[in-house]
């Protein structure tokens, strides 16, 4: 694992055109970029540490051989992880316990976002992250809630975080993520 100068994936019309990023996997650029994003997201380098352990040496056949072992690193990762959560609630330590279900649910998040829409086993990881972050958001007593945006004909789900300190009464922000592999 190491901190490398990356310019190689850098778009010439990105007024980032070189940067630094954490690199548990040298040389494996969508895995590095999924534990980044966890990273982001609120995730502890010492536990994802115990996950990228586990495969880090499958991480050099590339981006794709492999990612089932990442899948399953990941999601041990985040069982174990809610498991303490369960027994920090069950002790009545619901500040931990929410912190907790919160890391959880990103390494779910994180396990299940490189494989494919078939791969079934994928969406009991997403069903896990939902749980997760419904037990996170319910502990830590966090300003949000889930809410459905009509959009005709449908609805997308959302989260909805009150902006009580500003003027603005609420703003979205979709994010670009979602898998149609």
């Amino acid at each position: 694992m190491k901190l490398t100068r990356d310019v190689r994936r850098r778009s010439s019309r990105s007024p980032l055109r070189e940067g630094y990023m954490y690199e548990p996997f040298p040389g494996n650029y969508v895995w590095n970029l999924s534990v980044n994003i966890a990273i982001c997201a609120g995730g502890l380098i010492g536990e994802m540490e115990t996950a990228n352990r586990a495969v880090r040496a499958i991480a050099t056949q590339g981006d794709d051989n492999g990612t089932e072992a990442f899948f399953q690193a990941w999601c041990a990762l985040a069982d174990r992880l809610a498991e303490l959560a369960g027994e920090d609630e069950a002790a009545g330590r619901h500040l931990s316990a929410g912190e907790k279900y919160g890391r959880a649910c990103v390494y779910y998040m994180t396990a299940e976002r490189m494989q494919s829409r078939h791969y079934a086993p994928r969406w009991d990881a997403y069903r896990k992250m939902l749980g997760n972050f419904a037990q996170s958001v319910r502990l830590g007593r966090l300003n949000c809630e889930a809410v459905e945006i009509p959009y005709e004909p449908n609805s997308y789900p959302g989260l909805f975080v009150d902006a009580a300190t500003r003027e603005e009464p609420a703003r979205a922000w979709y994010s670009a993520m979602g898998s149609t592999a």
